[in-house]
């Protein structure tokens, strides 16, 4: 039976002859998705602020997604920054290497000493990238 306005014809089922499902129960079925996560995010900004639920207005609530937003974003640029800083060379914020001692550049070599390995057993594409950086 063909699928008329989002119903078939004839018959309660879901799905029309094709196997597909109706547009109808597919917009309802977000519709119900998005009541219950606007309740759940109701509930918990009620919890997070102490009060019981129904004390906050629909007018405050939805302000509420402004300064959520707001703070996702900052969040994500204090991370971004963050990155940033750390992709800088460390060796750049060092002193100067004491008197009597000289700054040697970072090599396979020294990698592998300190983590208990041999040159051989370190891996050949870790070994390329570092001899490409020069260090």
């Amino acid at each position: 039976m063909p699928c008329l306005a989002g119903r078939q014809v004839g018959n309660c089922d879901p799905f029309c002859e094709d196997g597909a499902v109706s547009k109808g129960y597919i917009l309802g079925f977000g519709v119900v998705l998005a009541l219950v996560g606007g309740a759940v995010d109701y509930d918990r900004m009620s919890k997070e602020q102490g009060v019981a639920l129904g004390q906050i207005g629909a007018g405050e609530y939805f302000q509420s997604f402004k300064s959520r937003y707001d703070g996702v974003v900052e969040a994500r640029a204090d991370k971004k920054a963050l990155e940033e800083r750390q992709a800088v060379e460390p060796r750049v914020h060092l002193a100067a290497a004491p008197e009597g001692w000289q700054r040697m550049p970072w090599t396979p070599d020294i990698e592998a000493w300190i983590n208990g390995l041999t040159v051989a057993e370190l891996g050949p594409g870790k070994r390329k990238r570092r001899a490409r950086a020069g260090r």
